[in-house]
């Protein structure tokens, strides 16, 4: 089944449905037409009784009514007039001169109206009786019709909808398929289109029919997934291009100093100055690498972690004494300020390393001093790391934690431009934003934090 076409399916399904609906149809209609009949055959047959009884009551024996033919002569019904002793006092010609009921039926009959289906004589079909005590109680009068006529009108119908139901089964089954099909033929464009599109050409994109429906929606919503997928594309493509950039430089300069250095006879002090540019190299590459492994952990949501309390007054502190002879050698200076108490559930490896990646992008283009500060907010623990320096252009600020991304000649200076999406990689791994606001001098860069137990920070 599952197999099927679903166009098939839905017919099938639709089919069944059907075929169901239209058996309790059939069967509705045949007991309705047998009630209608017995009700029309019970009905006459009480008026029978009625006219009988009152000819049998204005009799002056009560039971002598005259002729028989006053009780009628269908050869369709049957008509008897029975004593206490269940002898028959008048009959209708074509019926039995035999009581037609038993001594208990007829005593049955004597307190109400009783009906019964009897076979009388050769006939194939029954016979319904309807026996009735007349006015005084002494004469019980037993009229019946033939249940033939009623039989045939039944059967007829059963045998009309035995035919009728399967031929309005099949159109039903044949217009259904048909229109599954009809439905189902977007679909089916939209999956040819979509076999159609390689990896190299996601810029194409799906036709959606009008109309607004399931199916309207169904296309709208692969397109916007093509979208996505063709941003990401274009992203990944362009990781790519700018990662094999960054590593083509030092690996470029690790290469041209082997070869000086293979071909030169130079002294000890010039080998020295050639592995201390190879290391600076290699610790270029090295970085690097690690860099866009967590990028890349990031992406898969497989970035390490294990939470802890931390208490953040701690970590920036930490974090500006590490970067404190640095700063001081290149004639800066860096200060931290911190409320009391603001603890979170994070990392404290990556912790450090946002901060680290926030210190080193500041102290890049400070030019007197770097702050890191932290503190309470209506909506959690606001980290924040300002400079003095040239700041980010406006047009910059939107794509400041692209990978790679870098600002004009202010603010570059050779480094590979992950540093800020790192930082958003971490924030993010920890359910926190990461923001730059704006600032009339210099650039600040924020993260705002979850405290520990408190709600999730605004953005």
């Amino acid at each position: 089944m599952r197999h099927l076409p679903l166009r098939v399916r839905v017919t099938l399904a639709f089919a069944t449905a059907m075929a169901l609906l239209l058996l309790a149809l059939s069967v509705f209609l045949v007991l309705r037409l047998e009630a209608q009949l017995d009700l029309a055959i019970d009905q006459g047959l009480e008026s029978r009784v009625a006219d009988i009884s009152a000819l049998a009551d204005g009799s002056p024996d009560g039971g002598d009514i005259g002729s028989p033919g006053r009780l009628g002569d269908d050869d369709a019904s049957t008509t008897q007039l029975l004593d206490q002793r269940n002898q028959v006092l008048h009959a209708t010609p074509s019926s039995s001169r035999t009581s037609l009921l038993t001594q208990r039926q007829l005593a049955a009959a004597r307190r109400h109206p009783l009906f019964l289906d009897v076979r009388v004589g050769g006939e194939h079909a029954p016979v319904r009786l309807l026996a009735a005590a007349t006015g005084d109680r002494d004469v019980v009068v037993v009229v019946g019709q033939s249940l033939e006529t009623r039989h045939d009108t039944v059967d007829q119908l059963r045998r009309q909808l035995t035919i009728g139901v399967p031929v309005a089964l099949l159109i039903a089954s044949v217009a259904g398929y048909l229109a599954a099909a009809a439905a189902l033929r977007p679909v089916r464009a939209m999956t040819r289109q979509a076999r159609a599109i390689e990896g190299s050409a996601l810029a194409d994109r799906l036709g959606v029919p009008p109309g607004g429906d399931e199916i309207t929606e169904l296309g709208d919503t692969l397109n916007a997934m093509l979208d996505r997928l063709d941003d990401a594309m274009q992203r990944e493509r362009g990781f790519v291009a700018d990662a094999s950039h960054e590593l083509r430089t030092p690996l470029a300069i690790i290469d041209a100093e082997l070869q000086v250095a293979l071909r030169s006879d130079g002294s000890p002090e010039a080998h020295r100055e050639t592995l201390e540019s190879l290391a600076a190299q290699n610790a270029r590459v090295v970085r690097l690498a690690e860099d866009l492994l967590v990028l890349a952990r990031a992406d898969q949501h497989r970035l390490p972690m294990r939470a802890e309390p931390l208490d953040v007054g701690i970590a920036v502190a930490s974090c500006a004494r590490r970067f404190s002879p640095r700063a001081e050698q290149h004639g800066l200076r860096i200060t931290a300020g911190t409320d009391d108490d603001l603890f979170v559930e994070a990392d404290e490896v990556r912790l450090d390393q946002l901060l680290d990646n926030l210190v080193e992008n500041a102290l890049r283009y400070a030019t007197g001093a770097v702050r890191l500060t932290a503190g309470r907010t209506a909506g959690g623990i606001v980290l924040s790391v300002a400079d003095d320096g040239p700041g980010f252009p406006a047009a910059f600020v939107d794509r400041a934690f692209d990978r790679f991304a870098m600002a004009d000649d202010s603010r570059t200076g050779g480094h590979a431009g992950l540093g800020l999406a790192i930082v958003r990689a971490i924030a993010e791994a920890h359910g926190w934003t990461s923001t730059v606001p704006p600032t009339s001098s210099g650039a600040v860069v924020e993260v705002r934090m979850t405290p520990l137990g408190g709600p999730p920070a605004s953005t």
